[in-house]
């Protein structure tokens, strides 16, 4: 289950961090506490993502 948590947030940070420093960057804001805590940010939601689909997964069975 622990693996499945881990896949799901490196999965999100792959695909939404590229496209998130690059439009803070073509804007001009970004930094490096900003990237941090962004990246920090998504580390989170994709555990509650994760976390969700692994409740629902038991919970329908």
């Amino acid at each position: 289950m622990a693996s499945q948590a881990i896949y799901g947030v490196v999965n999100t940070l792959l695909k939404v961090a590229p496209p998130l420093l690059a439009v803070l960057f073509l804007w001009g804001r970004l930094t490096l506490e900003g990237a941090f805590f962004a990246i920090v940010a998504l580390f989170v939601l994709g555990l509650g993502i994760s976390g969700l689909m692994s409740q629902s997964t038991f919970t329908a069975q």
